[in-house]
């Protein structure tokens, strides 16, 4: 198969359209934040063609297995785990591989990844790490954490959303998420980052 060549996504000069290849581009996504998680490889390769010929251009996708949505998983752990749970300093490079290879399918196929990096039941001080105490990602984990992300997705030029489904009412999140953000920063300068809310 020949991989489309796609230019960098960049924001136009008047910062409210995309531009790939001198010209306007507009985001079609479909949301399937699970797809690292609770899709075989023949399932996603069915997914992805589906889509594309839908027009689709767009995928967003929670990094990390999503709280309310991975309850069947097809993949290996994101995070080696210590007295049963995640030790959040250690990625596993299983997980991520299996991830990078879903995201080559779909540049393969022309669409862009919008990659969710911290969904909020991993951040403190969010409704949904209150909820999930156990799921919180301690402080010093973010960096290398984001650092680790940054690297191994970059080659796919994706859109990261910094946050997912959050509010930012507390200082404590605040902190993380700016420092999740001025990480991916330093990691992929080039990169195009946002929020969802």
């Amino acid at each position: 198969m020949v991989r489309p060549t796609m230019s960098k996504l960049e924001v136009s000069g008047a910062k409210d359209y995309f531009i790939r290849d001198g010209k306007p581009w507009f985001y079609l996504a479909d949301t399937v934040w699970s797809a690292f998680t609770n899709t075989t490889m023949d399932e996603w390769a069915q997914y992805l063609d589906l889509r594309q010929s839908q027009g689709f251009n767009a995928l967003q996708i929670n990094i990390l297995p999503q709280w309310d949505g991975a309850n069947e998983t097809y993949a290996p752990e994101p995070f080696s785990k210590k007295r049963g749970k995640w030790d959040f300093m250690h990625p596993e490079d299983a997980y991520f591989e299996k991830a990078r290879s879903m995201l080559g399918m779909a540049r393969d196929r022309g669409m862009t990844p919008a990659l969710v990096l911290l969904w909020c039941d991993f951040v403190a001080g969010t409704w949904a790490c209150a909820k999930l105490p156990d799921h919180e990602m301690p402080l010093e984990a973010i960096r290398p954490y984001v650092e680790y992300a940054g690297k191994a997705f970059a080659e796919f030029d994706p859109i990261f959303l910094v946050s997912g489904d959050t509010d930012f009412k507390s200082p404590e999140t605040l902190v993380r998420y700016q420092l999740a953000l001025t990480t991916m920063a330093k990691t992929c300068p080039d990169a195009l980052t946002t929020f969802h809310l």
